[in-house]
């Protein structure tokens, strides 16, 4: 689920990049700005719910064990594997 949401969040980043170039060079900068505010406040959202998931699911903790340590994610019964792959 991180990754997807991190690809969301890129999404975000270029539409709202490609929609204020476009708003701007037709004049409307007023709209342009509302855009950018709006990913803006979209954007942080995301990145909370990211903070939130890997900070209080199994999945957040698994990662945070293996990227600490892959021989600690064994002996705690963590399938290295499986969480490097996801």
């Amino acid at each position: 689920m991180d990754v997807e949401l991190i690809f969301k969040i890129a999404a975000v980043g270029i539409l709202v990049a490609v929609l204020n170039i476009l708003l701007s060079r037709s004049g409307r900068d007023d709209q342009a700005l509302m855009v950018t505010l709006a990913a803006l406040v979209v954007v942080l959202a995301l990145v909370v719910l990211l903070a939130v998931y890997l900070k209080y699911s199994k999945q957040g903790y698994e990662i945070a064990v293996v990227g600490e340590s892959e021989n600690t994610a064994l002996y705690a019964g963590i399938n290295v594997r499986r969480v490097i792959l996801r």
